[in-house]
């Protein structure tokens, strides 16, 4: 019977490619050697693949270390950990009353008080600013509710944003102007939307302007406010009108 044995080159292997301790009649079955002569053409059984161990590089990310008053402290790789400062700082658990009152109820009373006042949302895509300027999700619906539950004051909306809280507000003095008799105030509001660089108004679906020189605007509707059932009309009214557009942290961005 003929043999077939399996073997591994050495480097010392001979150039005839025959291992001086088989017989001449065998046909060994050989693994490939670095030194092997470029004339032999074995028979190549290949060893188990090896396992490699590869290490999923770990691509670490900023860490929200804590929110204070005032400074908000981020771990970022490569230059540990940062502070970065602000003028009011707000945690996840702050409360839609708490950041108005904090943040745009003195724009509300310096525009009762004649001066021009303006509440700016800037920041990324997705990361809540028509959550702060309007409410959660479904607002119009859950703004319903709660004012048919309640009394139309800012201490019955729990989940409305800026926008209606000022509203409350301004209607709240007008109410106290009709009862005193002192003052003569009249309510008008606009509703447009700014998008790709295009004012629409978004009662009339129509363009409108904004002037460079002084912000004001021109061509738009302007509606006589009451109540608040008259400013939440409307803003339902715009919503059906806001363009909106797909992106890749938010299928509503506006």
């Amino acid at each position: 019977q003929q043999l077939l044995p399996t073997i591994a080159l050495a480097p010392l292997l001979s150039h005839h490619c025959t291992p001086p301790l088989l017989p001449h009649h065998c046909s060994p079955t050989i693994a490939p050697s670095p030194l092997l002569p470029h004339h032999c053409s074995p028979t190549v059984a290949l060893p188990p693949p090896w396992k490699k161990n590869l290490r999923k590089r770990i691509i670490e990310k900023p860490k929200l270390l804590s929110v204070q008053s005032s400074r908000v402290n981020f771990y970022v790789p490569g230059s540990g950990v940062r502070n970065f400062l602000f003028p009011r700082c707000f945690g996840g658990d702050a409360t839609q009353s708490e950041i108005y009152s904090s943040c745009a109820r003195s724009a509300v009373f310096a525009a009762l008080n004649g001066m021009s006042s303006a509440v700016l949302s800037y920041g990324q895509t997705g990361s809540g600013k028509t959550y702060t300027q309007f409410g959660a999700p479904g607002w119009e619906s859950k703004l319903e509710q709660e004012m048919s539950s309640s009394s139309a004051s800012s201490a019955g909306l729990s989940t409305a944003g800026c926008v209606v809280r000022s509203i409350v507000d301004v209607l709240d003095v007008l109410q106290r102007s009709k009862e005193s008799g002192n003052i003569n105030i009249q309510v008008t509001a606009s509703y447009v939307q700014i998008y790709q660089n295009k004012c629409s108004d978004l009662m009339t679906n129509r363009p409108c302007v904004v002037r460079s020189n002084t912000g004001d605007l021109s061509g738009c509707s302007s509606h006589s406010i009451e109540h608040l059932n008259d400013a939440l009309s409307m803003l339902k009214e715009g919503e059906k009108n806001k363009k909106f557009a797909a992106t890749a942290m938010n299928n509503r961005s506006s």
